[in-house]
This record gives structure tokens, C-alpha cells and sequence, in this order.
């Protein structure tokens, strides 16, 4: 009994039926033994190594790849895999036994989950245990187009949740997650995705598509015997502060409503803003006085800020994690210091930074301290600037019964996703 070893070319002129063809999987370095007395005819290879037995033949798994072969009229697909190939064949064989219309095949050394997908579950039940396992394959399956709506929205949810959100969904030829090209968090989301059994695919012209955050803000003048009660500590200056979880501050509009109708405070203002996570957004009550910049050169004349400046910096990711920085500045016109006409200015800035897990709502308070009865003899043009003029026109404010309070209440605003098909 020989062993032929034939060229590529010799194995070409065979018209093997692939649906006949049986599989032999082997990891490198596994041994299998073939019992037959018929003639094994294979290609010239490196993939494996055959001993003639006499009563069969020993198979030696020797690398990576694929291969096929004819033993007698019986025609073979060999794959050898490594480690971590060979042990997800075996897990995706578990799986698909305890699911209809789905298979576990090898293509050109490359493990497919194929079919047809009956459920979105069966899939999400096959990640998870690939997850823990670490598996390596491509997902290829026939979905009907209400199916495949259906699977494309769970996927893109879950990966919403990881935090995960500038992709694209492509099925043909196989499931592919198309990101842009320089994606900071390419490794991780390659990571997530292998669970899934899709393909990541970076191109350059994919645009990268960042969290938006929706910062509500509100300005109150609240009285400070009651707004103890509503979690706001007093302090001897500035204070920034995240209010407690409760139904009374949880809302920035239930909470303005509580206090306006218990009698404890008064809306100022109340804007809205809208931005893309890691650039800033901005909001000015108060106004802008020209100053005239004169010198041998030249001539200008710039436009300098007054009144109440909040400069937010949000950071976001898309499961609702943010780290927020907020520059508060009060600035008032001076006009007891004039240097060649120009004003100047006196400014109260502070700092703060927060990190949140989900949307709450921070106080900032202590912003302006002012004498009992001195706001409006001392500075005329608080009257003229939106918000200030109304604050301090309060004759509780001047008597230091109330303070200025702006809430500050950030949260996430969830995108909606396409799909390429």
C-alpha cells in the first residue's frame, strides 16, 4: 500500500464533490489515524504529515492551513488550526447543536458561523459564551429584512452600552462593523466585536461620530433658610456641589417649579445647550463694551465680555459617562479705574470639574457676595445686564436673604444609527 503524493495540478483534475467531501480538523501537533486500505492521494504540503501504517494512515497536524485529499474514492477536507481556532470550532459545534438553521463551517482556514438566524437571542447567547472564551470566527447568516432590522437594532444597542458608537453595519458579504480609519478606541471595539464573529473594517473616509450632551442650566435667586433643605450647603465662598438624587432636584424644571411655588426662589434664566463631547459650549448673560486699540500700526477696536459667563467643556462616552468641566465668570465694569478711557473690570472666575456615571444635577452657589443695600448705589449698570439687573433689583437679595444659584444638569442625547447594506 503506498502513499501518492501528487502536485497541486494532479489533485485539480479531480471534480470532488464538495457536499461528499468529509471534514478532518486537527490542532498543530494533533495525531489522527485514517483506517483504510485504499490508496491516499494529497498535494505536495506542509500543513501535514502523513506515515503509511499499512493498515491506515497517521495524520500530523504540522501548521496552520487547509488542504484537500482522497483517500480511495472518499474525498477529505483537512484544516489544521491553532490553538485558539480549534477550540472555538468546538465551542460553535456546541452551540449550533442546540439551535435550528444554524452551522459551523471552515473556509480556507477560516471558521464561519452560517445559516439562518431564527432568533436574535440564539446569537447574543453564542457571544456571551464566546466572549468568555475568546473566540475567532466570521458570522455569516440569512436574515430575512425584518430579521435583519431587528438584529442590526439589538447589535447596535449593545454596543451603544460598551460605549461604542461610530460604526456603520454592513451583512454583505459577511457581518462587517465599518469605523474610521483613526479611531482612537479601534482596539477595544476589534475586542468587542470577535464575540460577535464581525469583521472591523477602518476606512478612511468613515466619519467619527462623538456623544452629544444636552446641558440644561437654570439661574435662580433662592432663599437661603429653605434651600437648606434641598441638599445646598452654605459655605463662606464659592460652592460647587452635586445635588442628592431625589424627585425634588432630579429635574431642573421640577425643581424650579418647587421653588417658585413653595415661595423660596425665583427663575432667572433657564437655557438649553447642545454639544458635541470634547468641545465647548458656552453661555453669556450680560454684554460686550467696544474698547478702541490705537498704536502706530494700527487701529481696532475689540469687544470685551461682561456679566454672567458660564464655559462648559463636556466629555462623554456613548454609555453615559461623563466628566464635565465648568468655568463660571462674573465680571462688572469698573469705572473707577480708567486708563485713557478704558474701563476696567473686576472679575470673579472659578473652576470646578465633575466625573458622573448618569445625569445629576450640580449647584454652583456663592458667586456674588455683596453688602446689605449696597448693589444698587454702588453699581448703576447691574440694572442694564439681563439677569443681574432682575437680581439685583430683589430687595431680598439686598437685605442677604437670597442667593444666586445656577443648577447645572447634563446628560447624554443618544444618537440614531444607519446601516450599509
Amino acid at each position: 500500500m503506498l502513499v501518492i503524493l501528487a502536485l497541486l495540478a494532479l489533485m485539480q483534475s479531480y471534480s470532488w464533490s464538495q457536499s461528499e467531501a468529509r471534514d478532518l480538523v486537527l490542532r498543530v501537533g494533533e495525531q489522527k489515524i485514517l483506517t483504510s486500505p485504499n490508496t491516499l492521494v494529497l498535494p505536495q504540503t506542509k500543513v501535514v504529515g502523513v506515515r503509511d501504517l499499512g493498515s491506515g494512515y497517521q495524520i500530523t497536524g504540522l501548521k496552520p492551513g487547509h488542504l484537500q485529499m482522497r483517500l480511495g474514492s472518499v474525498p477529505y477536507r483537512i484544516s489544521v488550526l491553532q490553538q485558539r481556532q480549534f477550540e472555538t470550532h468546538l465551542l460553535l459545534q456546541q452551540e449550533t447543536k442546540k439551535r435550528l438553521g444554524l452551522e459551523v463551517k471552515i473556509e480556507e482556514g477560516t471558521i464561519v458561523l452560517a445559516g439562518r438566524l431564527n432568533s436574535v437571542r440564539d446569537w447574543f447567547s453564542i457571544a456571551r459564551s464566546c466572549r468568555v472564551a475568546g473566540c475567532d470566527y466570521r458570522a455569516r447568516f440569512d436574515l430575512h429584512t425584518d430579521m435583519q432590522d431587528q438584529v442590526q437594532a439589538e447589535l447596535i444597542r449593545h454596543f451603544e452600552d460598551q460605549g461604542f458608537n461610530s460604526f456603520r453595519v454592513r451583512w454583505q458579504p459577511q457581518l462587517q462593523l465599518v469605523i474610521p480609519q483613526q479611531s482612537a478606541d479601534a482596539a477595544a471595539f476589534e475586542k468587542a466585536a470577535a464575540s460577535f464573529g464581525a469583521e472591523v473594517v477602518k476606512e478612511a473616509g468613515a466619519l467619527e461620530l462623538a456623544p452629544s450632551i444636552r446641558v440644561q442650566i437654570m439661574i435662580l435667586e433662592v432663599k437661603k433658610a429653605e434651600v437648606l433643605k434641598y441638599g445646598i450647603v452654605w459655605g463662606p465662598g464659592y460652592q460647587a456641589q452635586i445635588l442628592p438624587k431625589s424627585e425634588s432636584v432630579d429635574g431642573l424644571m421640577m425643581t424650579a417649579s418647587f421653588l417658585e411655588s413653595a415661595g423660596v426662589g425665583r427663575v432667572l434664566a433657564s437655557p438649553n445647550l447642545l454639544c458635541r463631547s470634547g468641545k465647548d459650549a458656552e453661555f453669556l448673560a450680560g454684554g460686550e463694551i467696544p474698547i478702541k486699540i490705537l498704536n502706530r500700526f494700527t487701529s481696532d477696536v475689540i469687544w470685551k465680555k461682561y456679566g454672567i459667563l458660564l464655559r462648559l467643556k463636556p466629555l462623554a462616552d456613548f454609555s453615559g459617562r461623563m466628566s464635565l468641566g465648568i468655568e463660571t465668570e462674573i465680571s462688572k465694569v469698573d469705572d473707577s479705574h480708567v486708563v485713557d478711557g478704558i474701563p476696567g473690570f473686576e472679575t470673579n472666575r472659578v473652576q470646578s470639574h465633575f466625573d458622573l456615571t448618569e445625569p445629576r444635577t450640580i449647584a454652583l452657589s456663592g458667586l456674588i457676595r455683596m453688602e446689605d443695600g449696597q448693589s444698587t448705589q454702588g453699581f448703576p449698570w447691574l440694572s442694564k445686564v439681563p439677569i443681574l439687573g432682575s437680581l439685583f433689583s430683589s430687595q431680598e437679595f439686598k437685605k442677604n436673604k437670597t442667593e444666586l444659584i445656577i443648577l447645572v444638569r447634563p446628560e447624554l442625547v443618544k444618537l440614531q444609527q444607519g446601516a450599509a447594506r
